[in-house]
Parts: structure tokens; C-alpha cells; sequence
């Protein structure tokens, strides 16, 4: 009788192990989903948006360089300068080196130095488009949220009054917001230039993307903006 009930109390206790065992292979099962379901991007929703007072504050504030920067290329009708390539966040936070990054330019062939631009006139007042770039997750919360700003002026002749051209071509952060988890960056570069008027009467346009990715010790998002923008002031998402 004895010897039955050790048998039973342990084979009791080893059922009992066996319960908490499963459910703890259960409750850490469940874990491990929802801490994927958290750190996994489920939706991107891109969308511009209206600029408040505050963003046309922080953007006319901004410190950014206004000099025409080195050359970028040279075509039969235009000379591109400023910066091809430029940061907008690293790790989370706006990078210092926007502020430096010279904006892009796309002016007449002839026009190399301060000089020469200063002779150039009807420039358009500063345009300025807002886009926000907000990251779910499989619960359907942001876990990041990016704003930024293309700004430029349009329109600007040569001496004679012919063309159209582009200085001030930029992209710069507006605002940026990060869950915890999560790294984000971005960066902006100068596709390429194409005249869209004609041999007499040059009309400047270019494409320029914004690149980002967003990581997480799980996985990583990258992904691709394009815009397309010419020197009648039109800027256009193209994805």
C-alpha cells in the first residue's frame, strides 16, 4: 500500500511538472509573439500634410547653408551644384550635418560663382511641401513617426529672361518620433536632372529620393521616397 502511494505522489507530481512546464512553454510562446508583433512593421502610411505655424517658424529659422556648394555635374544646359548626397536622421535624432549640406541648385551652364547667380531674377517665394511618414505595428500602433520638409525656389532666368531654373533644393527634418525598440535613419540623394522645356528656353527638373530604415533586433524595413520636382514649383510624390 505504501509502495502505491509513492508511486501515485510521484507520478502526481511528475503530471503536476509536466502542466507547469507546458504552460510555461506556452506563456513564453505567447510572449515571443507579441513582443515580434511589436517589433515588426505591419503598415506605412505616407501623406502631406498641412504646415501649422510652427513648421513655417522652425523651417525659416533653420540654419541651413545657403552658398551654391561644389558641382555636382554638368550637362549641355545646366551645372548642378550643392550636395548629392546629404543625412536627415542618425539613430533617432536630426543629423548636424543638414544644416551644412549645401541645398541643390540647377542653374544655366554659365553660372559657376555669387556673381554670376546674383545676376539671375525671378525667383519664386520659398515652396515648401510637408510629408509624414508613420510606421505600425501588428497592433496598429506608431511606433515611428517622421516629418520632413522639401523646400526650394523656382522660376529664376538667366540674364536674357529665358529658362527656368531651381536653387535652394533641400530636404531637412521636421519632426521625429521613435518607440522604444526601435532605430531609425534617413538620408536624402539627387537622382538625376532633366530639362523638361526646350534648347531655347531650358525648363530645370530633377528627382530626388528619400531613403530610410527602420530597425529593430528582430528585423529591418527599408524603403524608398522619390519626388519629382521642376522649375514651375511642382513637386510630386512618384511612390
Amino acid at each position: 500500500m505504501k509502495l502505491f502511494s509513492k508511486i501515485f505522489l510521484t507520478a502526481t507530481l511528475l503530471a503536476s511538472f509536466a502542466v507547469h512546464a507546458s504552460l510555461d512553454s506556452v506563456e513564453r510562446a505567447a510572449d515571443y509573439s507579441a513582443l515580434v508583433s511589436d517589433l515588426t512593421i505591419d503598415k506605412v502610411e505616407v501623406q502631406e500634410v498641412e504646415l501649422d505655424e510652427f513648421d513655417k517658424a522652425a523651417i525659416t529659422l533653420n540654419d541651413i547653408d545657403t552658398t551654391l556648394g561644389q558641382v555636382i555635374s554638368v550637362t549641355d544646359k545646366f551645372i548642378t551644384l550643392g550636395s548629392k548626397v546629404w543625412k536627415i536622421i542618425v539613430a533617432n535624432k536630426p543629423s548636424l550635418t543638414t544644416k551644412f549640406a549645401s541645398p541643390i541648385s540647377i542653374l544655366p551652364k554659365n553660372v559657376k560663382d555669387e556673381d554670376s547667380f546674383g545676376m539671375m531674377a525671378g525667383w519664386s517665394e520659398p515652396i515648401i511641401k510637408k510629408y509624414v511618414i508613420n510606421l505600425k505595428n501588428f497592433y496598429g500602433m506608431t511606433v515611428v513617426s517622421f516629418s520632413y520638409a522639401i523646400l526650394m525656389q523656382a522660376g529664376g532666368t538667366d540674364e536674357s529672361g529665358k529658362g527656368k531654373y531651381i536653387t535652394g533644393l533641400t530636404v531637412i527634418p521636421s519632426g521625429i518620433y521613435v518607440g522604444w525598440g526601435w532605430t531609425f535613419n534617413a538620408s536624402s540623394e539627387l537622382i538625376n536632372v532633366a530639362n523638361k522645356g526646350t534648347i531655347q528656353n531650358p525648363i530645370a527638373s530633377a528627382n530626388i529620393a528619400i531613403d530610410y530604415s527602420a530597425t529593430t533586433v528582430l528585423n529591418e524595413l527599408k524603403s524608398r521616397l522619390v519626388f519629382h520636382v521642376d522649375a514651375n514649383g511642382k513637386v510630386v510624390p512618384l511612390n
